[in-house]
This record gives C-alpha cells, sequence and structure tokens, in this order.
C-alpha cells in the first residue's frame, strides 16, 4: 500500500521535493508517502489567502483524485490540515481516503486530552476552526490562534516556529495539553506543551494499523463513520515512491 498525499494547490516542483523529503523522513517503506502537485492553469489556487481561494481548492483535489488510477490498499489523503474536499472524494470515488485533521483530532478526541490550533492567517484559521468542529471535540478544542504569517513561511521552520511559540502559552493558559499546527508542510518542535505535526501523525497511525493488519475497508458513500464515540460527521460544502499517475499555504 501507499498513501498518495495530494496537494490541494499549485506548489511547483521544489516544493513538492522538499514536502517529499519531509514524508520520506517519517514514512516507513511498508507504508510510503507519493507527493502529488496540482496542475499550474488557471482557477488553480496558489495560495490559501482568502475563504474563497481555500474554497476553490476542492474542485482542484476531486479532479485530481478521479484521474489517478489506484491499486489495491492505496490510501487517498489531501496534503492539508483541512481536509480538503474529503467526504467528496469518499463518495465519489472508490477506494480509501483519510483525512490528516480527521486523524489528528479523533486521536486527541479519544485520548480525553484539551487541544488547541494555530493557523498560518485569519482565512486559514476560520476555516479550521469550523473543520475541527466538525469532528465533533466538544469542550476539549479551545480554540484556534493565528500566526500572521505570508506563505513562504510554510518552508521556512525557523520562521514558523518562532510565531508558534508565541501562542502555545496562551493555549495552554486556557486549558490546552497540546497545539494541533496547522498546516501539513511545516516541522515543528515542542517547547511546553506538546505541537503535534498532523502530517507525522496520520501517516504514522496509518501505518501502524496497516502493519497490525487493520483493514481499511472501502467507506461507505458520504464517509459517515462517526468520530471517536460514534458521532456522525458533517460534511463541508523521486525518492523511493513507485510512481502513481495541500496544500496549506
Amino acid at each position: 500500500m501507499k498513501i498518495i498525499a495530494l496537494t490541494p494547490a499549485h506548489v511547483g516542483p521544489a516544493e513538492i521535493r522538499r514536502r517529499q523529503a519531509r514524508y520520506d523522513s517519517f514514512s516507513s517503506t511498508d507504508c510510503p508517502v507519493v507527493v502529488l502537485d496540482q496542475p499550474d492553469e488557471p482557477g488553480v489556487p496558489r495560495s490559501f489567502d482568502t475563504p474563497d481561494l481555500i474554497r476553490s481548492a476542492d474542485r482542484c483535489v476531486v479532479a485530481r483524485a478521479r484521474g489517478l488510477t489506484l491499486e489495491p490498499g492505496d490510501v487517498l489523503m489531501p496534503d492539508c490540515i483541512l481536509d480538503t474536499a474529503l467526504e467528496t472524494v469518499r463518495s465519489g470515488i472508490p477506494g480509501h481516503a483519510l483525512g490528516i485533521l480527521e486523524i489528528t483530532v479523533s486521536t486527541l478526541t479519544g485520548l480525553g486530552l484539551r487541544f488547541g490550533a494555530v493557523a498560518r492567517n485569519q482565512a486559514v484559521a476560520d476555516a479550521l476552526t469550523r473543520r475541527i468542529q466538525d469532528y465533533h471535540p466538544g469542550d476539549l478544542f479551545v480554540g484556534t490562534r493565528i500566526l500572521a504569517l505570508p506563505t513562504e513561511a510554510v518552508a521556512d521552520a525557523a520562521t514558523w516556529g518562532a510565531a508558534l511559540r508565541r501562542h502555545v502559552d496562551e493555549l495552554a493558559a486556557q486549558g490546552a495539553e497540546c497545539v494541533i499546527n496547522g498546516c501539513s508542510a511545516v516541522d515543528v518542535d515542542s517547547r511546553g506543551i506538546p505541537v503535534i505535526d498532523p502530517a507525522r501523525l496520520a501517516v504514522r497511525i496509518v501505518s501502524t494499523a496497516a502493519a497490525a493488519g487493520l483493514p481499511l475497508p472501502p467507506l461507505p458513500a458520504g464517509g459517515d463513520r462517526g468520530g471517536p464515540a460514534g458521532a456522525p460527521r458533517q460534511p463541508e460544502s523521486h525518492s523511493r515512491h513507485p510512481e502513481v499517475g495541500p496544500w496549506e499555504r
């Protein structure tokens, strides 16, 4: 099996290489990750700086997913903390589809941990907060803080980390026991309460499940499998890998 990570925006060859190397650093040979970019064409977003750009990525992920030829056991995963178009992919494309944020929130709520989140800008913060609420965290979720960073900071771990640290203590003061880093493509370190790298966590959980022989059955139409407590989810409107064939900026 392999995880196919679909960027929701066009990021270009250099960024794809960086992301692929990052996934290579924590994925296993038994469950590798292959990162695929969106095409460089009109209508495909390059950044997530406005709500309209975020919404426009849904159709891009769906179109890219429909154009893939999947092998048995392959898993589609939007390479984005917002789980871009996850429900639409599940309902319209045969196979498995998993969300980075879905797995992260389900894990934290299943463990009973109170958590907060950070996001690059206001548009992503608003979308991230709504998406977290889709997964029914209840009062375990304490809120989202805005880092106020440009798109370029996604590839600059030092800049991102400096902005992140300013908000971790604030979330801890609100009762958070850990913080979800609001981007799937950034390396983070923890100072104080743990900062969760959601892509790393999601890939390791999928890999562990596969190694344990747990099945990933095809999801029913709509992907309604419920959260950790059974609550239904609400839908929202070249390394070592074989060839097949976001980005949250």
